[in-house]
């Protein structure tokens, strides 16, 4: 018999004094429900003892909660028929539809993602959304409603014009289940035993039962999906509640964004009122109960994504399933279609009106940035009506600004830049990889944006202990003669230490120990990310005793060189499988002949093998276009048919 039938994980009801009390409770312990009195918490055998050594005397609520799962989650679609329905809407609707896999669970499970635009082999320059279920294993009803929204739209392409125009001027990325280990077991956490939802890499907590930031593949597979996609919104469903939460869940400080943030969650909640069953409310993730890692709180702190997690009901009768299922296609209709207002447009090159990837900042007044895709260059980002000022940065280039901007009340406004090479030789950090805070319950009023482009007195915080990875972009550091990196600090009693290398998950070489703001001397011959970790000077109870991190800068070599070469890509003609070999940061883009971007991959390793097949580019002559942070290089790609034929 196993451990786990012998300790069954069970379902507890704690009491607790306050509120506050909820946040000094052990990160590891897997929270579920909360509010002013009570916490309810799943819980084995170890952590229950744990729970009493704290002093809370924990009531079992449910003592086998796996088995009361199994019995109670009869009518949720399986893993196996959840696939072949996605397989069968790709195979049935191909001119709007299409099936990936973006990566393999834990348990080597596919991830599938289904695309639904009208194009769906070829990049737009149109907003993203993503519609994620099943984080949580057990959380079945999140299946249910990613993929009744996947066949709802398929099937109303060509009846509803809502739907058409949504598909027509939209991509919509459903994933109807991330977890599938943990789909399949009727467990929350995933094959390897981890929370995948406290794994993202921002502000994530090392205490609990992930160690690094996005250490599991799911949750890398969904970096990596937001590194090639640019994704404008994205909701994420759990079940446990009746909640439209929203950022953040690691804080209660609130972003610049927060009104637009709370308006639409209103709305979204607006759309589901009918039944008791249905009924959804918008709240505070902090203010609900903490979470560190979580994937809102990263999609919004490291891309810009504006991101929500849906709660809902999990029922055992069909029929209130499909309530909720049709309670929340109504919601999401309305906010994919908000996903178009604000401000949208294009970076380019001005010399060779390449795209560019660019941060795109919001000054006045302060909103959260976000990025351009950097295969078409294009970017979203949501607000409301108003005046606003918009800077776009990118490494290498000189930065421009355009001031008031005005948003109407229902739509968008479109602001290009087209960008300068800048000779001087110096870029600023623009990208964040991930965040820790050592000590997340301790408060720290500053938002993380704050640290990235040019210096400028506006900073964030790390915290003691606290650490952050960087990433230099499309643009290596260099060790050039002297010192080459400079981290810039807004007082002078902070220590630090700074690292650096070629992967952000590591290994790292040590650049040197300083305080306050200080330069440093690059040590490897190049190197694209960078690491600062906060020593434990200063005192805890300051919430600026640490590194209030300003800018970083770096020394560069300038943009803009191009050549012809013919060897970089192999083998040429290829029957299938293409392999490149660049840097991290490069961006490969296969157009066609008449210079349609057909493709496009952003680098992340040395090496990368791409199947042409399954990416759905179809025989042909192409030109391969690869952007490194030194230069640009063109090719001609030749993709012949199996046998040559």
């Amino acid at each position: 018999m196993s451990n786990l039938a012998i300790n069954p994980v069970r379902l507890v009801q704690i009491q607790i004094p306050n509120h506050d009390a909820l946040y000094e409770l052990p990160a590891s312990l897997d929270i579920v429900d909360a509010n002013d009195t009570m916490v309810r918490i799943l819980v084995t055998d170890p952590e229950s003892i744990l729970l009493h050594n704290i002093g809370y005397k924990p009531r079992t609520i449910i003592a086998d909660y796996k088995a009361w799962l199994d019995s109670n989650l009869q009518n949720y679609r399986t893993f196996a028929q959840v696939c072949s329905i996605m397989h069968n809407i790709a195979l049935t609707h191909p001119e709007i539809c299409r099936l990936d896999t973006i990566g393999l669970t834990a348990r080597n499970h596919e991830i599938l993602a289904l695309r639904i635009t009208d194009n769906p082999k070829r990049e737009k320059p149109e907003p993203e959304i993503r519609i994620i279920g099943v984080h949580h294993g057990d959380e079945k009803i999140a299946t249910e409603i990613c993929l009744e929204f996947a066949d709802f739209l398929a099937e109303s392409y060509d009846t509803s014009s809502t739907v058409h125009t949504l598909i027509n001027s939209r991509e919509i990325w459903v994933i109807p289940i991330l977890n599938a280990d943990g789909h399949i077991a009727n467990t929350r956490r995933n094959g390897n035993n981890v929370d995948i939802n406290r794994d993202y890499g921002y502000k994530w907590d090392q205490r609990g039962n992930s160690t690094r930031p996005f250490s599991q593949p799911e949750t890398k597979a969904i970096r990596q999906h937001s590194i090639e996609n640019n994704i404008t919104l994205e909701f994420a469903y759990h079940s446990v509640q009746s909640y439209v939460n929203y950022l953040w869940d690691n804080h209660r400080v609130d972003p610049p964004d927060s009104g637009y943030i709370l308006a639409l969650a209103q709305r979204y909640a607006d759309s589901t009122y009918g039944s008791r069953t249905t009924r959804l409310t918008p709240i505070n993730g902090y203010d609900w109960y903490a979470v560190y890692g979580s994937c809102q709180d990263a999609d919004f702190g490291l891309w810009g994504t504006l991101s929500y997690t849906i709660e809902t009901r999990q029922p055992g009768t069909r029929v209130q399933i499909d309530s909720i299922c049709t309670a929340n296609r109504k919601a999401l209709l309305g906010l994919i279609e908000a996903s178009g207002n604000g401000i949208s447009g294009t970076v380019r090159d001005s010399i060779t009106h390449e795209p560019l990837f660019a941060r795109i900042a919001i000054t006045n007044p302060i909103r959260w940035h976000v990025y351009s895709d950097a295969g078409l260059g294009d970017y979203h980002k949501p607000l409301p009506s108003g005046s606003y000022t918009v800077t776009a940065y990118v490494q290498g280039y000189q930065p421009k600004t355009v001031d008031s901007i005005v948003v109407p009340e229902h739509g968008s406004v479109t602001v290009d830049f087209s960008l300068s090479p800048d000779t001087a030789g110096i870029s600023y950090i623009e990208e964040m990889v991930w965040l820790y805070h050592a000590d997340p319950h301790h408060l720290i009023p500053t938002h993380s944006l704050n640290c990235l482009g040019p210096p400028d007195g506006r900073f964030f915080s790390l915290g003691r202990l606290g650490q952050i990875c960087v990433s230099s972009g499309q643009h290596p550091i260099s060790n050039l003669p002297g010192d080459d990196i400079t981290v810039f600090d807004s007082d002078t009693a902070d220590g630090y230490w700074l690292y650096a290398g070629n992967d952000w998950n590591g290994p790292w070489s040590g650049c040197g120990h300083s305080y306050g703001t200080a330069s440093f001397d690059l040590g490897l011959d190049s190197a694209h990310y960078l690491r600062i970790v906060c020593d434990s000077t200063g005192s805890s109870s300051n919430p600026l005793a640490s590194l209030d991190l300003d800018a970083v800068a770096f020394r560069t070599p300038t943009v803009g060189i191009t050549r012809d070469i013919k060897t970089w890509i192999w083998p040429n003609p290829v029957i299938n499988l293409l392999n490149l070999k660049a840097g991290p940061g490069s961006v490969l883009k296969i157009v066609d002949t008449s210079g349609r971007l057909i493709q496009y991959y952003r680098t992340e390793n040395e090496y990368i093998t791409i199947d042409l097949h399954q990416a759905g580019i179809s025989p042909g002559v192409y030109l391969a276009i690869l952007q490194t942070p030194r230069e640009k290089m063109t090719s001609k790609l030749v993709f012949v048919r199996n046998g040559g034929k």
